[in-house]
């Protein structure tokens, strides 16, 4: 008798896929790109080059994992994994998925989608997913408002013949909506899937139902709201909640995990040439409910590309973030360099310090990341972060690194400094003069990238 052929089952869940804020990432808004410089056939050449190391990453890191599971399936000789609980990837991504699927095909297994996410089964004390109070972008921040940025997209949209949208990268959401939160550490996104349509606009948010209209008397706005979250005036007015507006620009708001039932619905009313936008990064578990006949996966949506070319605004708060962070970091050195020769300062105390200097100044809103704050041989370890049971003292007699940065309201920083505050030995010099010559060649090699 042929043994059972193996099945691997895979949990999915309904999630907003988490995208860090792109060019305006936690990582610095523009830290790649200086659109200041970005015009004409050089802006298209560093949004090429950008796209570029982005899918040799992925690729890259997709090609990982499908190695990983064919090896392994190979040597798979259980009846069925399904049955001892194989251990579900509920976040799987859509392209991830096919890669993965192939791979087991060609190993003789098999992938196979279970609609509940079997971590749920077991994992009884889930604390409750983050809602945090949204916070508005005005135009003094942003350059362009919502509505205008909702308008631009469906300019796009029709050039395609695209009928729907369906958007789920949070900080692609973030920046449509001109809305930040903090649900996620370091990040100014919240959870949430928004659907945009050529003449409405749907987002599914993490929200309590508060009140429910019957079908047949939805108003313009739709609501099945956190009060909490969205109890703020400021808000309610900046998505325009309790006011009539254009019924192509009202925005509806329904429960986080209804997103599937909506877009069930959506999909069922489709016509035979409508076609749904939805990026091949997006969940497999959503991408599945779009039928393939009007599935059209894009991996680039347009809200990343448009995001990633700012505008005169955002380049003024790109450049007042960073001058408010250089202040800061002026202040930590004047402070380091006066207070190490006591022998009381740590790798903690100092990044402590820093983050303490950085809320002073103007739209302070947190840190960008944990600060890599490491002296002598913890600055060799990557993302190195100070611990008790590793935290050394600052001397002048070693090198100190800082990677460090700020989100402020105008802008995120990411920035790296090695000081010494003493006298280098020569071995560091070296050292220092290589890894800068190896920098400086690197950039005359790539001059699309300056």
């Amino acid at each position: 008798m042929q043994p059972e052929k193996p099945t691997a089952s895979l949990g999915l869940r309904p999630t907003g896929s988490y995208a860090q804020f792109g060019v305006e990432r936690a990582k610095g808004q523009g830290g790649d790109i200086r659109p200041e410089a970005s015009s004409g056939a050089m802006r298209q050449g560093r949004l090429r080059t950008l796209e570029n190391l982005t899918a040799v990453g992925r690729r890259f890191s997709s090609w990982i994992q499908v190695c990983w599971i064919r090896e392994t399936s190979k040597s798979c000789r259980t009846p069925t994994l399904q049955d001892q609980g194989w251990p579900p990837l509920p976040y799987t991504i859509s392209n991830q998925w096919k890669n993965m699927s192939k791979a087991l095909t060609s190993a003789g297994h098999s992938l196979v989608a279970v609609q509940d996410n079997l971590i749920d089964v077991v994992w009884t004390d889930r604390p409750e997913r983050p809602s945090t109070q949204l916070r508005t972008l005005g135009l003094e921040y942003t350059g362009v408002s919502w509505q205008d940025k909702i308008t631009t997209l469906r300019g796009k949209m029709t050039e395609r013949k695209i009928s729907w949208f369906v958007v789920t990268a949070l900080d692609e959401i973030a920046w449509l909506f001109n809305l930040r939160g903090a649900d996620i550490h370091y990040n100014p996104v919240f959870f949430a899937y928004a659907i945009v349509g050529m003449n409405s606009i749907r987002i599914e948010c993490i929200f309590f139902m508060s009140e429910f209209f019957p079908l047949a008397s939805i108003p313009a706005v739709r609501l099945f709201v956190d009060l909490k979250r969205l109890s703020d005036p400021v808000v309610r007015d900046h998505l325009q909640l309790d006011s009539s507006s254009l019924a192509e620009l009202s925005v509806q708001t329904f429960p986080y995990e209804s997103v599937f039932t909506e877009l069930q619905a959506i999909c069922a009313a489709l016509g035979p040439k409508d076609k749904v936008w939805i990026c091949d990064k997006a969940s497999c578990a959503l991408t599945q409910v779009v039928p393939k006949a009007h599935r059209t996966l894009i991996p680039y949506t347009p809200l990343c590309l448009s995001k990633a070319v700012k505008n005169a605004t955002e380049i003024k708060g790109m450049k007042m973030a960073h001058i408010k962070d250089a202040v800061a970091l002026c202040e930590l050195f004047a402070w380091l360099e006066k207070e190490i020769p006591n022998g009381n300062v740590t790798e903690i105390s100092a990044a402590d310090k820093a983050e303490e200097l950085r809320s002073q100044q103007k739209d302070f809103v947190g840190l960008s990341f944990p600060t890599i704050s490491s002296v002598g041989p913890n600055g060799a370890i990557i993302h190195y972060r100070p611990l008790p049971e590793t935290n050394r003292t600052l001397t002048v007699n070693e090198a100190y690194l800082i990677d460090s940065g700020a989100q402020y309201i105008d802008g995120t920083t990411d920035v790296t400094r090695t000081v010494h505050f003493g006298t280098p030995s020569a071995f560091e010099k070296v050292n220092r003069f290589v890894v800068g010559k190896m920098g400086l060649t690197y950039r005359l090699q790539r001059p699309d990238l300056l």
